[in-house]
C-alpha cells in the first residue's frame, strides 16, 4: 500500500484512517483542529487550549491507570485511597457473605428435597 492509497495515512483533517480511528473518531480532533486554525495568532486562546489539553491528558492518564489496575485516580490522596480501598474490600466481603449464604440455602433446600428421611 502506498501512502496515497492506504486510508491509514489519510490526513487527520479528512477524518479517515485506521488504527485508533477505526474504533471511532477521536472526540476532540475536529474541535481541536478548527480551534487551532482559528486561534493560531491569539496567545490567550492558545493558552486556554494548552490548559484544556493538559487536563484531558491527565484525565486519560488516570483512566489508563484505573484500567490497568495501577491504583488511585489522579489527585487522590493516600487517605482517600485507603478509605476507597477499605470500602471496596468491605463491599467485596459483604458480597461474598451473601453468595455463601445463598449457596448454603440452596444446598439446604436440595438436601431437604432429596432426603428420604425428611420425605418420610
Amino acid at each position: 500500500a502506498t501512502p496515497h492509497s492506504d486510508r491509514r495515512f489519510a490526513p487527520l483533517s479528512r477524518g479517515g484512517g485506521g488504527g485508533m480511528a477505526a474504533m471511532g473518531k477521536p472526540p476532540l480532533r475536529g474541535a481541536l483542529i478548527s480551534h487551532m486554525k482559528s486561534s493560531a495568532d491569539n496567545p490567550a486562546a492558545l493558552d486556554a487550549l494548552h490548559k484544556m489539553l493538559t487536563r484531558e491528558i491527565e484525565h486519560v492518564r488516570g483512566k489508563i491507570a484505573e484500567l490497568q489496575g495501577g491504583g488511585a485516580p489522579v489527585g487522590e490522596s493516600d487517605e482517600e485511597m485507603a478509605r476507597r480501598l477499605a470500602a471496596e474490600m468491605e463491599t467485596e466481603e459483604r458480597e461474598e457473605r451473601t453468595r455463601q449464604a445463598a449457596e448454603q440455602e440452596r444446598l439446604t433446600r436440595e438436601l431437604l428435597y432429596t432426603c428420604n428421611v425428611c420425605k418420610g
